[in-house]
């Protein structure tokens, strides 16, 4: 039998060890989050994945599915994090670097991306971004994670 204190006292000590994950992590900018919960009478698993953008890449691999399990069931002693990019590039590469400001942008020739290896149209029209409640960070440019945040939760 699993205890609710014994569940609460795992998952005490991975914030204390800082291996729980925040949603407000200043290397990642937020996109999307999911958890999934397991019991039964012996065993117990979380599994929370966060979708992010890695504020060091300029590219598509900062785009990162940051993946974290807790449990007493865990094969082969998965713990902490695993980091996962689906994301990549369809014909060319997706993002331009402005020298000037310091910042990554969609280049304004890129239509598509590719996720999981299925090519997406993309949608680059202020008037989508607006619809989805994002406010673009730099004017008349598409930064990653703004971009990141426009596929959710479709893709």
């Amino acid at each position: 039998m699993i205890s609710r204190e014994g569940i609460l006292s795992q998952l005490d000590q991975e914030a204390k060890n800082y291996t729980f994950p925040m949603l407000d992590n200043g290397y990642y900018y937020h996109g999307d989050q999911k958890m999934v919960i397991f019991r039964d009478e012996s065993r117990w698993a979380i599994l929370i994945e966060i979708f992010a953008f890695n504020n060091h890449d300029y590219d598509v691999n900062g785009f990162t599915t940051l993946v974290s399990a807790y449990g007493n069931c865990l094969l082969n002693g998965y713990d902490d994090v695993s980091f996962n990019c689906f994301v990549s590039d369809s014909d060319t590469e997706s993002f331009l670097y402005d020298d000037e400001n310091y910042i990554p942008y969609l280049d304004s020739n890129v239509k598509t991306i590719k996720i999981r290896d299925q090519i997406i149209v993309l949608n680059t029209n202020s008037d989508f971004f607006k619809q989805k409640q994002i406010d673009l960070e730099y004017p008349n440019k598409i930064a990653p994670w703004d971009l990141m945040r426009s596929l959710v939760p479709e893709y």
